[in-house]
């Protein structure tokens, strides 16, 4: 796979102009690491829509520039549904990102190099997805091949509200992964399961943290929402139910006993 050079004197339409990478709905490999944090799910979703300091993205080792806040969908012609929609995304602080957002991130050592990716869409208070277009790090994830042209790898967080706070769905679509060292090559297969491996591990922990560091406070079970209540009294239900079937089982069990005995 051939990777875009970014030079200094590339601005951000020359950077989305001179790319061949393409949207694509196919499912492909890749993979979804889950995990919960005890803080609701709007407080969440608001974080991770911030310009400069978004969740997930803080560290020292990691410098965000914005390239570009423009709406790549600013010639489309839209639908009412889909501009009241767009308006909904938008009508946060000026410190929020907004689909058509194309953004740089840039790593130093171990990983030592950059991606530019695009925000190409944005479901309220549910998802984000950004889409790679450019990659030059240590483990570049590639998309598939259609048609000559290269699918671009995306990730996608999904948010969910449960009753101890909210639950985190790091998705990552992608084809393979690519080293940009020789030495690195065999490591390639084993990226994917060891990312999700160390996601699920540690980024619990490191996002609890961050929305602790940003003001915010967890939640309780009676905070979580009625989308929480809702899940409790399902959850109860489905013990009631595990509950009645084990009763059950232990009276036909005994029943059983009880006739083989008057038989013999």
């Amino acid at each position: 796979m051939s990777c875009w050079r970014v030079s200094k004197s590339q601005d951000a339409a020359a950077l989305l102009a001179s790319g061949t990478l393409r949207s694509s709905l196919r499912p492909w490999k890749g993979f979804t690491a889950t995990f919960d944090i005890p803080y609701k799910r709007e407080d969440v979703f608001t974080e991770l829509l911030k310009k400069h300091d978004p969740l997930g993205l803080t560290a020292p080792n990691v410098k965000l520039t914005v390239l570009t806040q423009d709406s790549l969908s600013s010639k489309v012609v839209r639908s009412p549904v889909a501009l009241q929609i767009e308006r909904h995304i938008n009508a946060g602080s000026a410190g929020q990102v907004s689909v058509g957002c194309v953004r740089k991130a840039e790593f130093s050592k171990p990983f030592e190099g950059f991606t530019v990716s695009r925000l190409v869409d944005v479901q309220p208070l549910q998802s984000v997805r950004w889409e790679q277009l450019q990659t030059r790090t240590l483990f570049n994830l590639v998309g598939e091949e259609i048609e000559g042209e290269r699918v671009a790898p995306a990730a996608t967080v999904h948010i969910e509200t449960i009753a101890t706070g909210a639950r985190i769905y790091l998705i990552y679509d992608f084809h393979h992964v690519q080293t940009r060292s020789s030495f690195c090559c065999f490591l390639a297969p084993l990226i994917p399961r060891f990312l999700r491996w160390y996601l699920e591990r540690n980024a619990a922990n490191t996002w609890s943290a961050e929305m602790e560091r940003r003001g915010y406070t967890s939640v309780t079970l009676l905070e979580s929402g009625t989308d929480a209540k809702a899940l409790r009294s399902a959850e109860q239900k489905r013990r009631d139910q595990q509950e009645e079937a084990r009763i059950k089982g232990k009276a036909l069990a005994a029943k059983k006993v009880v006739h083989a005995t008057a038989v013999y």
